[in-house]
C-alpha cells in the first residue's frame, strides 16, 4: 500500500494515484463486525457559531464535545485511543481525564496517528463526511483533480453505507445514522447553543 513518508494514511493525501489503496483500507475496515464510528460535525459558517458555552475556550470545547459524544454513542466497554493535540500549557484540562469519567471508557490512549491504523482510518472517515458537507456548500473547484480524487473515495463509503451517491451525510442537518448487525456510523450535526 502507498502511505505518506511517515507511514500514515491522511484523507488530505488522497490522490488519484493511491485512491485504489485507500479503498482497500476501507473494504478491511468494513470486513470486521462490530465496528462503530460516531462523529459529531461543529459547523464554524453557522450563524451561532461561538465557544461561549465553553467559556470561549477551544480545548474546553474540543474536550467537552468529545467526552458528550462518547458519552451518547458508546454501547458498550471501550479502551479509547484518541490523537494526541497539543493540550495548551495554560489549560488544567485533560482529555484523558475527562473521557474516562464516562462509564463505558475503561482506560484512554492518546497517541499520534502515525502510531494507529484505527486514528488512521477515522482520519480517513471523518475525512470523507467533511468532504460531503464542504461539497454540499459548493466548496471545492469542480476542475480539480484533487477534490475529484477525495469526492470519489467519499462516495466509495456512501456506497458501502448504501447511501446513493448524491445523499448528504447531514442532509438538511439532520443525523446520518446506520446501525446493522456488522456496524454502527453515526454523522450528527452539533450545537453551538446547548447539549
Amino acid at each position: 500500500m502507498w502511505s505518506s513518508r511517515h507511514h500514515e494514511y491522511k484523507f488530505a493525501e488522497v490522490t488519484h494515484f493511491n485512491i485504489q489503496d485507500y479503498v482497500d483500507l476501507l473494504n478491511l475496515y468494513f470486513s470486521f463486525s462490530g465496528v462503530e464510528f460516531h462523529s459529531v460535525i461543529m459547523d464554524k459558517t453557522d450563524p451561532e457559531a461561538n465557544l461561549e458555552r465553553w467559556d470561549d475556550d477551544p480545548w474546553r470545547a474540543y474536550t467537552y464535545i468529545a467526552r458528550e459524544l462518547l458519552e451518547k454513542r458508546m454501547t458498550r466497554d471501550v479502551f479509547a485511543i484518541v490523537d494526541l493535540q497539543s493540550k495548551p500549557d495554560r489549560s488544567e484540562i485533560h482529555l484523558e481525564d475527562v473521557l474516562c469519567t464516562v462509564d463505558m471508557v475503561k482506560g484512554c490512549l492518546r497517541a499520534t496517528s502515525d502510531m494507529s491504523i484505527y486514528l488512521q482510518l477515522v482520519d480517513l472517515l471523518l475525512g470523507c463526511v467533511q468532504y460531503d458537507l464542504k461539497d454540499g456548500m459548493g466548496y471545492y473547484d469542480p476542475a480539480s483533480r484533487r477534490a475529484e480524487a477525495k469526492g470519489q473515495l467519499a462516495r466509495f463509503l456512501k456506497a458501502k453505507l448504501g447511501m446513493s451517491r448524491k445523499g448528504r451525510f447531514l442532509a438538511d442537518g439532520q443525523p446520518f445514522e446506520l446501525a446493522d448487525t456488522r456496524a454502527k456510523f453515526t454523522v450528527v450535526k452539533g450545537n453551538w447553543r446547548s447539549g
